[in-house]
């Protein structure tokens, strides 16, 4: 594929934001268990013992993830983003830098959010079933997917071939 038809063909970066929409306690606890019952399988050797612990273990690790709902985040088309940005302006006399921080960070989260709700069903929810962490969380990672920020957990030249 040349690269002009890779180019043309990306998609808008997206990000997944794992919000927890059920009590976790069971499900890590089961989780541990199954971590400890298959760190003692292994031990013994027993290779149908080993099989049957690590289907306990994916089990598990199924039941923590079903506690869990992606919400996949999209980013706009740059141009979009920044007549966003442009609509919220910086207001005197605030802590602002970029952008108005009382609008912007919402409204970049609804332009970004699934479409599985409407703006008013994700600004009830918002309101009535995110805690200021979860709210707070899911605004920043809309603007981070925008702003293209990279990703300072990737060492410099760690995609480089070494020879």
């Amino acid at each position: 594929m040349s690269l002009k038809e890779r180019l043309a063909s990306r998609a808008r970066p997206t990000f997944t934001y794992r919000l927890r929409v059920d009590d976790t306690a069971d499900a890590e606890k089961a989780l541990s268990d199954a971590y400890a019952s298959f760190q003692f399988a292994s031990i013994s050797g027993d290779t149908n013992r080993i099989d049957t612990a690590k289907k306990v273990v994916t089990d598990a690790e199924k039941a923590l993830d079903a506690c869990y709902e992606p919400i996949v985040l999209t980013a706009m088309k740059p141009d979009e983003f920044e007549a966003l940005v442009d609509g919220h302006p910086v207001r005197p006399n605030t802590d602002d830098e970029a952008w108005n921080m009382d609008t912007f960070p919402k409204a970049c989260f609804l332009a970004c959010a699934p479409a599985d709700l409407s703006a008013d069903e994700w600004e009830g929810f918002l309101s009535e079933s995110c805690s200021d962490g979860e709210r707070t969380a899911l605004f920043n990672a809309a603007i981070a997917i925008n702003v293209r920020i990279p990703d300072p957990t990737v060492p410099k030249g760690l995609t480089e071939i070494l020879g």
